[in-house]
């Protein structure tokens, strides 16, 4: 096959990917963090996480971008999700390249851009999806830079810069990648690409810090960061059993970016010796390795942060899968996507594990240890997706019939309820927002305007004293609400309190 028709055929699927992707977009904004994106377009606030810290100021600009070709802010997030999943193919083709044939080259790809993780996080509006083509483009450079070609050098250190603005964890999370050539590198071609890295990096960084009014507001700004790695890593005096919910979390999460035949092949890297090994693979495992432990170790939450090592294991996977002969690897690579895609459309959603008799939600701490696997699973399918959007519909309709009958009316979330406060402070900007703290001591939050800012006990009950309160409570956690009157919606419970 000639280079130009290679090209074309990517571009072609490609395009197609895009396509399929922006069909089960996301149809609401039903997450904390698109919130937070969603009110950056407006305003980018770090200290009032528009976005949320560490900040992708690179991600912002796409979306503005996106915004005025679409005249809609969420619809421009998620048609850039879906064109982050879409260029995971041809990014991951050509660093799979680098070390498999162009048939598992090909499967590689299509694993990348199809796995059950990529469908939903193609989907929902966040900047986690970019990892999928960021970091194989990066590493494919880097590749060619390591093989002696010097203009690759040169644009892995952009690269990663871009990479940084757009999430900020690609930096350090690929540095010992970039590390391990710059090492085989003369002394000039060493510096100049660190100049080069770091000043992309400041391109964005710079402008990012002044707009937050210094570094000093920056930090204070990111300290829900330090205290939350404080709290779960290990590293930093955090429980040894963090390290068990970090393997959980990580290894499900792993096992859904990869899908069934790169779980597969992980499990035959063994065979991946002597005659049968891959052409040197240490560049691949500096971009893996030190993920891997900084998740155990330190801090893994949300299933997208496995796309950062996802790419480099998947071709480390299907080059044991190529082990077994042509014929088989492109059958189990087949039959794998398959499963994978089918499966995403088909599992229910995890309400199937959480809903309870009287059609409240089963806190997930609740559930027992397998369930809880398995609802980490479930959280992410088609069926979580459409829910979500079906969840924020629904507490939409449930806030204008409630607002109809009290005009004062204020929004209450009480604990960690699906109904989330920042989303509601996005699309509910004119009323005042609550969002009140599991244990007894905590800061409760209250947003005004779209503003959130700490308050207090106090300050509630004089709240609520003078204005009805809708409270959100779908979740059974401990936290009721005052007697009122009980409204339900499909996915939605709330209880209308009277002012006192």
């Amino acid at each position: 096959m000639t280079a130009s028709r290679c090209t074309r055929l990517l571009l072609l699927a490609t395009a197609a990917a895009f396509g399929l992707h922006l069909l089960v977009g996301a149809r609401t904004p039903s997450e904390w963090d698109v919130a937070n994106f969603l009110l950056a377009l407006d305003d980018f606030d770090l200290t009032q996480h528009r976005p949320h810290p560490p900040g992708y100021p690179l991600y912002v600009l796409l979306g503005r971008a996106a915004a005025w070709l679409c005249g809609d802010g969420h619809r421009a997030l998620v048609a850039l999700s879906a064109l982050g999943a879409a260029l995971a193919l041809p990014a991951t083709w050509l660093l799979a390249r680098c070390w498999l044939s162009p048939a598992l080259a090909t499967w590689t790809a299509l694993a990348a851009c199809f796995a059950p993780l990529t469908w939903f996080y193609g989907a929902v509006g966040l900047a986690s999806v970019f990892e999928l083509p960021a970091v194989p483009f990066v590493l494919w450079l880097l590749q060619r830079a390591r093989n002696g070609e010097r203009r690759p050098w040169l644009l892995a250190a952009v690269a990663l810069g871009i990479a940084g603005g757009l999430r900020p964890n690609l930096v350090p999370f690929l540095l010992p990648a970039w590390l391990l050539v710059a090492w085989s590198l003369p002394w000039r071609a060493r510096g100049l690409g660190a100049l080069l890295l770091a000043g992309t990096i400041a391109a964005w960084f710079v402008p990012m810090v002044v707009a937050t009014d210094g570094l000093t507001a920056y930090r204070v700004a990111s300290g829900y960061l330090d205290a939350t790695m404080q709290r779960e890593s290990l590293l930093l005096g955090g429980e040894l059993r963090a390290v068990a919910g970090h393997l959980l979390r990580a290894g499900s999460a792993i096992t859904l970016a990869l899908g069934p035949a790169g779980v597969l092949g992980l499990l035959l890297l063994p065979r991946l010796r002597g005659p049968r090994a891959l052409p040197p693979t240490a560049l691949l495992w500096a971009a893996v390795l030190p993920a891997l432990a900084f998740f155990v170790l330190v801090l893994f939450h949300k299933s997208a942060y496995a796309f950062v090592v996802a790419v480099p294991l998947l071709v480390l996977a299907h080059g044991a899968l190529g082990t077994l002969g042509p014929t088989r690897a492109n059958l189990l690579a087949a039959a794998g996507l398959l499963l994978g895609t089918t499966a995403w459309f088909v599992l229910p959603s995890e309400r199937v594990l959480l809903t309870q008799a009287d059609g409240r939600l089963l806190a997930h701490e609740r559930l027992p240890a397998a369930p809880r696997l398995l609802r980490h699973w479930l959280s992410t399918t088609h069926a979580a997706l459409r829910e979500r959007d079906q969840r924020v519909l629904a507490t939409d309709a449930v806030i204008r019939s409630a607002r109809a009958e009290q005009p004062t009316l204020q929004l209450v979330v009480p604990g960690n309820q699906p109904c989330d406060a920042r989303t509601l402070l996005q699309r509910w900007p004119d009323l005042d927002v609550w969002w009140l703290p599991n244990g007894a001591g905590e800061t409760p939050f209250v947003a005004r305007g779209g503003v959130l800012q700490p308050s207090d006990a106090a300050t509630f009950a004089r709240a609520e004293a003078t204005a009805a309160s809708l409270w959100l409570c779908e979740l059974d956690d401990g936290t009721a609400p005052p007697p009122g009157r009980t409204i339900t919606a499909p996915f939605v419970h709330a209880v209308l309190v009277p002012r006192r």
